[in-house]
């Protein structure tokens, strides 16, 4: 998420890019902030409770399809 976790930029924009650089060099209290909630979002959605709600949700849908054919 732009400025929450991170600074998005269009590929292939190399001045944005830069800008991007320049304002994580400039702001090292919000360059720390938005580390800490990529790291805090990267726990949450790789937890290994996500992971295997994840994997039964695809072993029940594989199930089912082969239960209707």
């Amino acid at each position: 998420q732009d400025g929450w976790n991170g600074l998005l930029f269009e590929s292939g924009n190399a001045d944005r890019l830069s800008e991007a650089l320049q304002q994580l060099l400039d702001d090292r209290p919000r360059t720390i902030e938005m580390g800490r909630n990529a790291r805090q979002q990267a726990e949450h959605m790789n937890s290994p409770d996500d992971h295997y709600q994840q994997t039964i949700a695809i072993y029940e849908k594989v199930a089912q399809k082969v239960a209707t054919s």
